[in-house]
């Protein structure tokens, strides 16, 4: 549940502002703190304060991204993989229909966030273990080793 974008004026920021973990008035609260000396509506937001908008994506690492279903970010996280994939990036993108932003803290406790967390972590560990080095990267290795 990325914050990649700013998502004022998507359906899920409107239809969950309120009432579904992350509410629309503490990300309006947050995103001075986050961005000090940026204001909303007078200041251009840069690459960073915006990524989805972003001149450019690529060269950006294989990407895994899972939104909530019931997230005020859940459609700027989807539209930023989107994005990631136009641009080159290699990107698996998931949506957790049934959980609200910050499910992972509930993972343990909710079946669904568990099962959610669990099945992210496997995928990252297949990922990364299977990874093909790109054409002259440095590739290195280290063993565990008792002391």
């Amino acid at each position: 549940y990325p914050a990649v974008g700013l998502p004022y004026g998507d359906r899920s920021h409107t239809l969950f502002a309120k009432g579904y973990g992350l509410d629309a008035s503490f990300f309006d609260y947050l995103l001075p703190k986050v961005f000090p000396g940026k204001q909303l509506g007078r200041d251009v937001p840069d690459d960073f304060m915006d990524p989805l908008n972003a001149r450019s994506l690529a060269g950006l690492p294989p990407t895994i991204l899972t939104t909530a279903g019931f997230d005020i970010l859940r459609d700027s996280g989807l539209k930023f993989a989107a994005r990631l994939q136009a641009d080159g990036v290699p990107v698996e993108a998931r949506n957790a229909a049934p959980l609200v932003h910050s499910f992972l803290q509930f993972s343990g406790v909710v079946e669904e966030a568990d099962r959610v967390a669990t099945d992210t972590a496997r995928l990252f560990g297949t990922r990364i273990r299977t990874r093909v080095p790109e054409p002259g990267a440095v590739s290195t290795t280290s063993a565990w080793s008792s002391p």
